[in-house]
């Protein structure tokens, strides 16, 4: 019975040490030490090679750093391990996004609505890839999908306020722009000079 109580605290501890691991790369993450983070969610994934939530952020991680093929392998693991997994599929949406493969993007992006219909990160996303391929009507609902979900998403006013422009749809934009401007966007405000005045 003792011998079990040892190897039962020794495991705890070893279990505890393995978790630390994992926070001290988020916190690391949190202070802007990408290279220490990286380094730390390593350590943590030799043990755990197929903990989501660190794969997940040593891919962020390598994000931060530029590091984008990585991060993508990083994000795709996650899906295969998990393929409703949300954070896994915005990431890889938006790394097709970056790339200017806004039709890649808009599938990941509508996978993310698919899981959850309620995402208000999915909805702006999927709103700027359909803005950049040109679909501006569908993407002004996206945005407003994105809005109705949370109203205190600055971007996403922004960003149906550009697409409000190019429909010729300047009053609700400047309405738009205005919320984005009280809503701490800084882009908003060139907005409002060049359009609004």
């Amino acid at each position: 019975m003792k011998l079990f109580s040892i190897l039962f605290l020794i495991s705890l501890s070893l279990f505890a040490c393995q978790d630390e691991r994992s926070h001290d790369g988020d916190k690391l993450y949190a202070d802007g030490d990408f290279e220490g983070a990286l380094a730390s969610y390593n350590d943590y994934l030799s043990l755990k090679p197929n903990n989501l939530k660190t794969i997940y952020n040593r891919g962020r991680a390598y994000e931060a750093l530029g590091e984008f093929e990585k991060a993508l392998d990083d994000f795709e693991t996650v899906m295969k391990l998990d393929p409703k997994n949300i954070n896994a599929l915005l990431s890889v949406g938006q790394y097709y996004s970056r790339k200017d493969d806004w039709s890649s993007g808009q599938f990941y992006f509508e996978k993310v609505i698919e899981i959850n219909q309620n995402n208000a990160q999915g909805h702006f996303f999927l709103g700027q890839a359909l803005q950049q391929q040109g679909k501006t009507k569908d993407a002004i609902e996206s945005y407003t999908s994105a809005i109705a979900i949370n109203k205190n998403l600055a971007e996403a006013y922004l960003y149906r306020g550009t697409a409000r422009i190019a429909t010729k749809q300047t009053r609700t934009a400047c309405q738009d722009f205005r919320t984005a401007d009280n809503l701490g966007e800084p882009e908003a405000k060139n907005l409002i000079a060049r359009y609004c005045n």
